[in-house]
């Protein structure tokens, strides 16, 4: 079996140098959308990660980390919602600013996207250690700090995603 985390480290690869080469000929629509589809999925994905985190806390009555896994759930949520209802993610954006793109904007549009989803990979990574510890029955403050963590994150995820369209902003301008 593929280890998520590899899978998911290749699938953005992919994205990514597709979206490089959609950039590069001009169909920027295209690779915003299937970098916003790549966001939601994995934000979605750490949201179904924590689903039965949440089920387990709740069970074993640790109210505290069961809010705080709450807390991390709204956060993805969240950055779900962002990515599909951006202003720029609307299918009949033409991003005219699109012919524009020299290489330096293009050079800093391909790394933010990549840096987005790395934040993303580091918040899969925590989800999975709060997972560990879930299992291996750790102190309720332990879970707390850890589903923190994830909500942190999300919410760096989040935040980071959202600059992205002061590029497009900036582009459009000049």
């Amino acid at each position: 079996m593929v280890d998520p985390t590899v899978a998911a480290t290749v699938a953005a690869t992919k994205v990514i140098w597709a979206a490089y080469a959609g950039y590069q000929m001009g169909k920027l629509s295209q690779s915003d959308q299937a970098l916003r589809e790549e966001v939601r999925r994995r934000a979605e994905m750490i949201h179904h990660h924590l689903e039965p985190l949440h089920n387990d806390t709740h069970r074993d009555k640790k109210r505290r980390a069961r809010r705080a896994i709450d807390d991390a759930m709204n956060a993805c949520d969240g950055l779900t919602s962002d990515a599909r209802y951006s202003v720029s993610a609307t299918p009949t954006s033409k991003h005219d600013s699109a012919a524009q793109l020299n290489k330096k904007v293009l050079k800093k549009l391909v790394d933010h996207d990549l840096a987005t989803l790395e934040r993303l990979k580091g918040a899969t990574h925590s989800v999975n250690q709060l997972s560990s510890e879930v299992s291996g029955g750790a102190d309720e403050a332990t879970l707390v700090q850890l589903a923190g963590e994830v909500r942190q994150k999300v919410t760096s995820a989040r935040n980071h995603f959202s600059e992205r369209n002061m590029i497009f902003d900036g582009l459009q301008r000049k």
